[in-house]
């Protein structure tokens, strides 16, 4: 059996507690929020915290699954993350395709308004007036459309691209295929592990965060 010396055991100890700790804060808050979810409107006004339910109701849940307005919401939220995913990983993949091209004129001007538009963000009111001469208020397509390009994932996809080597590409192009033919058989699926992680992250963003403040 493996001894185990003072300063060992006193940095397990302070381990092992800090992580029931951080379990604790990360659990407590969803059981809190279920726990008052199922608790009277009366319990709650008498206690300030509500540790454990005296009674228990479902009246809550009832008169969220008896609004009609819930299936729609979920429908907008999968056509928003579908939609929006697919939409947003191919523009983005062919502008970083198009950067990522040597013989591109003004290549490191765009290159540059694109590291810009990372920097400095427009702001809420100017991106609100945008969409809104676009016509594109109270619609489906305003949460979709100004999230059409993703400025970093362009820059990602872009060194990915860049790091294809130039004899493929040579081979490719002496063969015969045209610029088209290239991006399309060697240059995505080369980068399709980028794509898929990138596709991910893109569908997180779009789900949770998007672009709702404009759908109203």
């Amino acid at each position: 059996m493996i001894k185990v010396r003072g300063r060992e055991r006193f940095y397990q100890i302070c381990i092992t507690s800090f992580v029931i700790l951080l379990a604790f804060v990360t659990v407590f808050p969803l059981y809190y929020t279920i726990i008052n979810s199922i608790t009277p409107d009366a319990d709650l006004a008498k206690r300030v915290v509500v540790l454990y339910p005296l009674s228990i109701t479902f009246s809550a849940y009832e008169t969220v699954l008896r609004d009609t307005r819930l299936i729609g919401s979920f429908i907008v939220s999968i056509q928003r993350t579908v939609i929006g995913t697919a939409l947003t990983l191919t523009f983005t993949t062919v502008g970083a395709y198009v950067v990522s091209r040597k013989n591109l004129p003004f290549r490191k001007l765009f290159i540059l308004m694109i590291m810009v538009t990372i920097l400095f963000g427009g702001g809420l009111v100017p991106s609100f007036v945008v969409v809104m001469n676009l016509g594109l208020l109270n619609s489906f397509w305003s949460m979709i459309i100004p999230g059409l390009v993703d400025s970093w994932g362009m820059l990602v996809i872009k060194q990915y691209f860049e790091n294809i080597p130039e004899s493929m590409e040579e081979a490719a192009f002496t063969d015969g295929a045209t610029e088209m033919q290239y991006f399309l058989k060697i240059a995505l699926p080369t980068s399709g592990r980028s794509l898929r992680r990138l596709g991910c992250l893109m569908r997180l963003d779009i789900g949770i965060h998007g672009l709702t403040h404009y759908y109203i």
